[in-house]
C-alpha cells in the first residue's frame, strides 16, 4: 500500500510504502494456568510482588496461539519509554530476572528424584 501525505505527490512529497511483515497472532493465558502459577510462585520466592499484565504482543503470542503454553517474564531492572527516543533501563535488581526465569523453569520441569513438573506432558 502507498500513502502520500501533506498534499505533495511524486518525487517532492513525502511517501510511506507500507509492507506487511510477518503474522503475529494473538492468544490468552488463563489466570490459573500451571504456567502462569508456577511463574507467580518463582516471582514471589525472590521476595517481589508478581503482576498479570494486559495482553500485549510478545513471542509468546504464537505458541499460545498454538495451544502451546508460554508466557513472557521481565528480565530484571526496571525501564521504561520503550521504543522511543525516551527509552531507558536501570539494571539494578537485575539478577532477579534470570533468576525468576530459572525457578520458573524448574517448577514448570521438575527436578530429577527430587520434584515432579507442574506442566503436564503431552
Amino acid at each position: 500500500m502507498r500513502i502520500s501525505a501533506w498534499g505533495q505527490f511524486g518525487e517532492n512529497g513525502i511517501r510511506v510504502d507500507i509492507k506487511k511483515l510477518g503474522d503475529r497472532p494473538v492468544g490468552t493465558q488463563a489466570d490459573d494456568a500451571e504456567i502462569v502459577q508456577t511463574a507467580w510462585a518463582a516471582t514471589t520466592q525472590l521476595g517481589l510482588l508478581p503482576t498479570l499484565e494486559e495482553a500485549i504482543s510478545t513471542d509468546a503470542n504464537y505458541p499460545i496461539s498454538i495451544g502451546v503454553p508460554a508466557i513472557t517474564l521481565g528480565a530484571g531492572g526496571q525501564a521504561g519509554g520503550a521504543h522511543s527516543l525516551d527509552e531507558w533501563f536501570d539494571p539494578t535488581d537485575a539478577h532477579l530476572g534470570p533468576q525468576r526465569v530459572f525457578l520458573t523453569i524448574l517448577g514448570l520441569s521438575g527436578i530429577a528424584r527430587t520434584t515432579l513438573p507442574l506442566l503436564p506432558k503431552k
